[in-house]
């Protein structure tokens, strides 16, 4: 990471460029969290574009926002991450396929570890009870599949564990 100590020392003697330091990295850091990514004050600093409007109040200068995603390893591994849960979620995809055959590939704790990453962005799904004559439909349903189709099928239903 690279030293802003610089930058901090003529940010600390004005009060004009406090103040746009302050405003633009609030609206930024709320941007940049309403599409899931979160960053601090010093993530912000990564971006050339917003360092010169803090100091100079010019905006014409570049993209913040795509200055940031570019540069910041935890927003490319999250973007990483949901391209990835996209086209595991589509299981007829080419890329579905692709993806399912590398994470098989990997060592037991990686892929405890992506599987983690992957339940952090995916949708929470809302349980529904279910009555005592579809629960029992439903696993009929799962015991007529083969044995290495019955989980997926069971969690599909709503009837896993």
């Amino acid at each position: 990471m690279i030293d802003h100590s610089n930058f901090h020392t003529i940010v600390s003697d004005s009060k004009p460029m406090q103040e746009r330091l302050a405003q633009r990295g609030a609206e930024l850091r709320t941007q940049l969290s309403a599409q899931g990514y979160e960053v601090n004050e010093e993530d912000l600093l990564q971006s050339n574009s917003f360092r010169i409007y803090v100091i100079s109040g010019v905006e014409d200068v570049g993209d913040p926002k795509v200055e940031l995603i570019a540069a910041l390893p935890q927003i490319k591994k999250a973007q990483e991450t949901r391209k990835l849960a996209a086209a595991l979620a589509d299981k007829n995809s080419p890329e579905s396929f692709k993806e399912a055959n590398r994470i098989a590939n990997l060592k037991p704790h990686e892929r405890l570890s992506f599987a983690r990453e992957i339940a952090k962005i995916a949708p929470s799904v809302e349980k529904t009870e279910l009555t005592p004559k579809e629960y029992a439909e439903r696993l009929e349903i799962v015991n007529r599949m083969p044995r290495s189709m019955r989980i997926d099928k069971a969690r599909e239903l709503g009837v896993a564990g």
